[in-house]
Parts: C-alpha cells; sequence; structure tokens
C-alpha cells in the first residue's frame, strides 16, 4: 500500500471509527517513511522537508484589537494628539496640585519662621558709641555689621536697653566668665495636649533677661548669653552647640592667658533656666516639649521632643566650674495618681524629676515648686526610696529615659544595686538614682493588662476557629448540593 493511500471504507463504519482509522494509517504511512529513509544511502535523495504552517491568530482575538484601536482613536483629541482625561480625573489632578502647594507654602513659613528665630538668637543689636550709630554682632563669631540681617525682612532685633549707674556707684567687672542660657516656650503646635502656658511666664523671661545682662546688677556679657523664646527641637540644639563654642574659646583664652597647660580647670559658671511643660510617656520619658513637640504617641516625643536625660548630657557636656539649673515645669495641676496611671501620656514632671536632673546633669537645680504624685511630696534632692531583696523594679539601664523590668538580686555596700532583668540579664552596681521600685498597684495593674491580653487572645483564636469551621460548613452543602444536582 502506498504511504498516503487510504485503505477501502468498510461496510457500516461510523464516522468516530473512521477518524480513528484514518489517523492510524496516517501513523503507520510516517513509521515505514522513517524506515525506508534511514535503509536509503546517505547520497540518496530525499523528500523536501515539510514547511512549518504558521499559527492563525484567532478571529476573536482581531476583533477585539479592533475595537480597542477604534476606542483610542474615538478618545484621542484631534488637536493635540493626547487623551482626553475625564472630569473626575481632571479633579483628582486639580485636588493634588493644590494640596502640594499649600503643603510647599506650610513648609516654607515654617522654616522661614525658624530662621528668624536663630538669627533674633544669634544676633544682637548695640549701640556703637564710637560712630554714634546702631549696629548687629553675631554672638557665635563676633563678627560686626551695619546693616541687619536680610531675612529679618520687615521685622529688627530690639534695641539695646540703656542702663544708667546708681548715684556713687563704681562698676566693677566679674571676676570670672559667666554664661547663661535662657528657654522658655510658651506656645505649642499640639494645643489639645499641651496647652499654652499664661502671659507671665514670658514676662519672667524678659525681666531674667533684663537683669542678666544689666552691668550693675548680674554683670552678664550680652554675648556670653542665648535667650530663646518659643522655639523648635532643632533651632535649641543648633544654639547648644553654639553656647558650647562659645564656652570653649572662653576657657581656651583663659588657659592660654594664665598659661596653666593640662593642668587647666575652667573657672566659668554656667546658668540655665528653662520654662516649659515635661511630658512623661508609659513607654519612655520624661521629655523636655518646645514649640514643634507632638504629644500623641512616644515615637513622637522622641522626635520632637527631647529627653530629659539628654538634656543632661548637653549640659554635663559644657566645661565650667558651676552650674545652675533653674526648672519652671509645673503650669498644669497635678493629676491624681490613679487617674495618671490610665493616660498615655502625663503633662507632669515625675516625683524625683529634679534629683535626676541634679544628678544625671551634675549641677545645682532649683524649681518653682515640688512634686510628686498623692501624699508626701519628695524634698529638694531627696533620692528614690530605697529597694529590697526580690523586689520587682524598672530600671534606665542606658541612661535616656527608658525603663526596664527586673528584680533586685543583691544590694551592695555601697548603696548601688545588682538587678537580673527578664531575659536572665545580670547588671551589677546600678546607683540608686536609676531605679523605680515598683508599686502593687503597678504590679496589680500590669497582671490585670496581661489577664486582659490573654482573653482577647483566646477570644481572637476562637473567631478565627468559628470562620473556619463556617468554611467548611459551606464548601460541604455546596458540595453535595453538587452531587445531587449531577445524580439528578
Amino acid at each position: 500500500m502506498p504511504p498516503f493511500e487510504s485503505a477501502v471504507e468498510p461496510a457500516g463504519e461510523t464516522e468516530k471509527e473512521r477518524k480513528k482509522r484514518e489517523k492510524r494509517e496516517r501513523k503507520e504511512a510516517k513509521k515505514r517513511a522513517k524506515e525506508e529513509a534511514a535503509m536509503a544511502p546517505a547520497d540518496a535523495p530525499g523528500p523536501a522537508p515539510a514547511k512549518k504552517k504558521k499559527k492563525k491568530k484567532k478571529k476573536k482575538i482581531e476583533d477585539d484589537d479592533e475595537d480597542e484601536l477604534e476606542r483610542l482613536k474615538a478618545a484621542m483629541n484631534d488637536d493635540s494628539g493626547e487623551l482626553e482625561a475625564s472630569e473626575e480625573e481632571l479633579l483628582e489632578e486639580l485636588q493634588t496640585d493644590c494640596a502640594v502647594r499649600v503643603q510647599k507654602q506650610a513648609r516654607a513659613l515654617k522654616a522661614r519662621r525658624q530662621v528668624r528665630n536663630m538669627i533674633k538668637t544669634t544676633f544682637a543689636k548695640e549701640y556703637d558709641q564710637e560712630h554714634d550709630r546702631m549696629v548687629y554682632r553675631n554672638k557665635v563669631t563676633g563678627l560686626v555689621q551695619r546693616t541687619k540681617p536680610r531675612l529679618l525682612r520687615d521685622e529688627d532685633l530690639p534695641d539695646p536697653i540703656v542702663y544708667v549707674a546708681p548715684e556713687g556707684y563704681e562698676s566693677v567687672p566679674a571676676d570670672r566668665k559667666q554664661f547663661a542660657l535662657v528657654l522658655t516656650t510658651t506656645s505649642f503646635n499640639d494645643e489639645e495636649r499641651l496647652p499654652a502656658l499664661p502671659a507671665v511666664v514670658e514676662n519672667d523671661h524678659d525681666a531674667i533677661r533684663k537683669h542678666l545682662v544689666n552691668p550693675y546688677v548680674c554683670k552678664y556679657a550680652e554675648e556670653d548669653c542665648l535667650f530663646l523664646k518659643n522655639v523648635s527641637k532643632n533651632v535649641f540644639l543648633t544654639q547648644i552647640d553654639a553656647l558650647r563654642d562659645i564656652v570653649k574659646k572662653a576657657n581656651q583664652s583663659e588657659k592660654l592667658r594664665t598659661g596653666a597647660g593640662r593642668e587647666f580647670k575652667p573657672t566659668g559658671s554656667l546658668l540655665v533656666y528653662v520654662a516649659t511643660h515635661v511630658a512623661t510617656h508609659r513607654s519612655g520619658g520624661p521629655y523636655f516639649c518646645f514649640s514643634d513637640t507632638s504629644a500623641v504617641s512616644n515615637s513622637s516625643l522622641q522626635r520632637t521632643g527631647m529627653k530629659v536625660s539628654q538634656f543632661c548630657k548637653l549640659i554635663r557636656d559644657i566645661k565650667c566650674r558651676e552650674k545652675t539649673v533653674i526648672l519652671d515645669c509645673c503650669h498644669v495641676e497635678r493629676p491624681p495618681s490613679k487617674e495618671a496611671a490610665k493616660r498615655p501620656v502625663v503633662v507632669y514632671p515625675p516625683s524625683t524629676f529634679y534629683s535626676d536632673v541634679a544628678y544625671k546633669a551634675e549641677c545645682r537645680v532649683l524649681g518653682s515648686c515640688k512634686l510628686g504624685g498623692e501624699g508626701r511630696p519628695p524634698e529638694f534632692g531627696e533620692q528614690p526610696p530605697k529597694a529590697v531583696l526580690d523586689q520587682p523594679v524598672l530600671v534606665d539601664r542606658s541612661e535616656d529615659g527608658t525603663y526596664h523590668k527586673g528584680v533586685v538580686s543583691s544590694a551592695n555596700e555601697d548603696g548601688t544595686y545588682d538587678v537580673t532583668f527578664a531575659d536572665d540579664d545580670l547588671q551589677q552596681s546600678i546607683p540608686r538614682y536609676l531605679l523605680r521600685p515598683r508599686s502593687k498597684e503597678d504590679l496589680a495593674a500590669e497582671a490585670e493588662e496581661l489577664r486582659r491580653a490573654e482573653l482577647l487572645e483566646k477570644l481572637q483564636r476562637s473567631m478565627k476557629v468559628t470562620t473556619l469551621t463556617s468554611k467548611f460548613i459551606k464548601k460541604t452543602q455546596v458540595a453535595a448540593l453538587t452531587t445531587r444536582q449531577r445524580v439528578e
């Protein structure tokens, strides 16, 4: 039989049987052709290779592509050749553009205000007796210019105060260099959680400035003082760096003048006055608040506020022989202990606020009022209560205001403690001022919180099981219904 010749159709063959027979015959024919090609000599001419048929696109896909092309052509603009946006898209684009412009203007305004505040604290307006005119002097660099800084625009620095010596008074210069930092914050962006301070606080700021630079009273030099009012955290950090540089230059000059060499010890004095809110969060703190501080959460306080421990480190790094810090941070009513325990953020200094600043900043501390919760407020300089063996405590391990849970393992003779923490980590010789003994109320509140967390976890687990059971029942019902329909 030729390779591709069909056999005679048997009588009574169905269409399906005929197709199977033809397929079987084609396979046999291909097999015989391969065998003949293998037996033929290598130089014998063979049949031409069959051409591959190109796959044609389905008609449905071609129709869909044509419809899409027609739709795009209809949506094209005849003039510009661009797609016409819908009204909703245009409105959304306009709203986005307006929001971006408003944000740019707000950020630019905020930046200009910060720059002006920095200029007001860095420059001082003075009277030049030799040329009979006002000049502007940079406290950090010492440069003097006749024109005011351009970024002040229509504003100007306050005119210098003229002081008159009392009758018969002989002005004697101070026997040492005196430096001062006066920080006052009366208005806050987060007005809901940080209420504004009364106007008397600003009056105190102005009065302190007036008396400090008076050559017949406190005799502080204007260039050695920084007066900051309603500034942000970044501005404060910039100005505290400038004050550190001023003190460093003064110490270097004194060292060269005396020729003390390595044995030189600073002789200056530093006065720091702070009037603002102090906020404490459950997860950390306390924090000094600035004009841009947000007390929404602990993370926002870390970003926009300054921990008291960080503030103390900045003061400790300024090399002066004597340091005095005046704290005016009690401007709201003291919350009751039970009510304060329920709040996530408490805007009131803790009971050991003064003693902590005194120990960590290595300075004298003067407070505007007594602190503490209900009961007897602690006296000035009083340390936290003593801890006993196996007592649960909170420890500020890194001295950054973040407390960790632990248990007192031993009390040393020098007044320090050895504490074992939750991860079986033992830390030895912890000073007393870094410990906070935990009361029975704190432990009961923590146990209640853990109990509620466990109940919530059980409830969520049961809800999950109930959801999985309902899904399984629903799938079973659908499968049974499908089986029944197939049987019918």
